[in-house]
């Protein structure tokens, strides 16, 4: 394994812990009111304790950004109440901000503290033990000398008796904050400027960039284009970079060397708590981070599908009495009329017919849809095929669907209810995830999600429209995966649901079933014989007609 995938595993790993404490971060920072740059400097002002932090550390550790720029960050957290001046440049926390930095880790803990456990407590242990190693080894290595950011990361560290959670997302933090440590000290025996090398990297990443080019680049340093003129002065002497004739910065070979030399110094320098490990342990540690990963993936997607499914279903207020009266005009607001023929249109071109409803939707009785069908064939908008159990939605189909439909994509298109670059950041997420739920190899047979995906509108529609449609994916491609799971055990329909609900609210009769779902179309006599599947799987038994799962059921 390459040092870079070794470092982009630390990365993404910690990555996908942040999901399961941002909410409590969030309402932390919201209740303390901070603002930016207040908690970074907290946690600083908290790392160095009881030394001052001042504007010589804060540009030590984050040479990059103009130095006074730098100072009126001090100057305005200390101004919020979270900092006092304690000479010259120098600040410690106040009572305030020691009180919100620490209830700010507080947070991260019990968020952690709660997840449900990813991996076996053994493997969890194990990781956290392989993580201190290196981090031991980290922190007792001659060099670098200066290891300032992942020192102030050590400081919060809540020590070795707790969940192997908690230190795990320790030691994963302190690695990446190591990061930084590693690759100034590997840059600055060059003599040369924090602005100036991040320039030179830019140049090296992206081609040739003009100074006022690299200013615009990094608005947020707060360094002008004469800034970084300057900055690369040293560069042009050493023959790294030359000037053509735009003019911009282009680097030359010898600078590519010196990059490389870099780079390879801080991954030097950033792996010397690894030696700590064996070949075979650091194998195992990749293993372990790499099931880690997708362990909290997982949790993820499991805690966020209720707010997507939750999301879906609050639309529908948003956009109801502009689509009502439509539907009543075309005889469509009868119970299920209008999901059939969307729902129809998603199937085609293979036929409408119960036998491909029932795919998606096999807790319903055929006869349900065999009906609605009969009423769309009545309105005319489907048509029966050559076989006589087919059917084709109809140009009166089309028309009725769209109408409708216009009038929905309108409704949502008018409406902002985020700003446009959190909009857009949303319908890219949400394009990934059903991009890859729709195209990789994981068992499903994809039917739901591509009757979803045909039924998507033109490229034209943005916004609320496309982050219905995504979510219409996923809820769909839930289904692929439920029945996918169900597959194996060769289950009816009904009994599926039986089963569920049996498990989840104890509904554990017939009649209770019937009751509950009664816009299925089954009969109480369907849910007897659905409930009987349970019992000859061993997965229910029956006491005074009434159903109780077992142990096996329950696992």
């Amino acid at each position: 394994m390459s040092p870079e995938d070794r470092f982009i595993q630390i990365q993404n790993t910690m990555a996908a812990f942040s999901p399961h404490y941002r909410q409590k971060m969030q309402a932390v920072l919201q209740e303390a009111k901070y603002e930016h740059p207040d908690w970074l400097l907290s946690f600083m002002a908290l790392g160095v304790d009881p030394e001052p932090l001042t504007v010589e550390v804060f540009h030590s550790i984050a040479p990059y950004t103009n130095i006074n720029t730098q100072r009126e960050y001090l100057q305005q957290t200390a101004a919020r109440g979270f900092l006092q001046s304690v000479g010259e440049d120098a600040y410690r926390l106040t009572d305030n901000g020691r009180f919100w930095i620490n209830a700010f880790f507080s947070a991260t803990g019990e968020a952690l503290a709660a997840l449900e456990l990813p991996l076996p407590a053994a493997d969890l242990t194990g990781l956290a033990d392989l993580l201190e190693r290196i981090i031991v080894g980290t922190e007792t290595a001659v060099t670098p000398a200066n290891k300032a950011f992942f020192h102030m990361s050590r400081r919060t560290d809540p020590g070795p008796n707790t969940p192997a959670m908690l230190r795990i997302d320790q030691y994963l933090t302190d690695l990446l904050r190591y990061r930084d440590d590693a690759h100034i000290a590997a840059w600055q025996p060059l003599g040369v400027s924090g602005h100036g090398w991040e320039a030179f990297t830019a140049i090296w990443k992206n081609g040739p960039l003009t100074a006022a080019e690299l200013a615009e680049r990094f608005t947020q340093r707060n360094h002008s284009a004469a800034d970084y003129t300057s900055g690369l002065e040293p560069f042009v002497a050493q023959s790294w970079l030359e000037i053509n004739s735009e003019p911009a910065f282009a680097i030359t070979t010898s600078g590519r060397m010196v990059r490389a030399e870099v780079e390879n110094r801080t991954n030097e320098y950033y792996f010397v708590g690894w030696q700590a490990l064996t070949e075979d342990e650091q194998n195992k540690l990749h293993n372990l981070l790499q099931k880690l990963f997708e362990q909290l993936q997982r949790l993820t997607a499991v805690a966020v599908w209720p707010i997507a499914n939750g999301a879906l279903g609050a639309a529908g207020p948003l956009y109801a009495d502009k689509t009502q009266p439509i539907m009543q005009a075309y005889g469509l607001n009868q119970p299920g009329l209008f999901f059939t023929l969307w729902q129809g249109l998603g199937i085609e071109p293979l036929p409408v017919s119960t036998v491909n409803f029932a795919r998606r939707f096999p807790y319903a009785n055929p006869n349900l849809y065999a009906e609605r069908l009969q009423a769309l064939t009545a309105a005319g908008f489907v048509t029966k095929t050559g076989n006589t159990s087919d059917y084709a939605v109809t140009d009166a189909g089309r028309e009725a669907y769209f109408a409708v439909d216009n009038a929905f994509t309108d409704t949502l298109s008018a409406l902002e209810l985020l700003p446009q670059a959190e909009s857009e950041q949303l319908t890219t997420l949400l394009a990934a995830v059903v991009e890859r739920s729709a195209t990789q190899d994981d068992g499903t047979d994809k039917w739901c999600i591509g009757c979803s995906r045909s039924m998507h509108r033109n490229d034209a529609d943005a916004g609320l429209v496309r982050v219905d449609e995504y979510l219409d994916d996923l809820n769909a491609y839930r289904d692929d995966a439920h029945l996918a799971a169900y597959a194996p055990y060769e289950l009816s329909g009904p009994a599926m649901e039986a089963f569920t609900l049996l498990w989840k609210d104890g509904l554990n009769t017939a009649a209770a079933l019937q009751e509950r779902l009664e816009f299925r179309g089954n009969s109480v006599e369907i849910y007897s014989a659905a409930l009987q599947e349970l019992v000859a799987k061993g997965w229910a038994t029956k006491t005074d007609n009434a159903f109780k799962l077992t142990s096996n059921g329950q696992e």
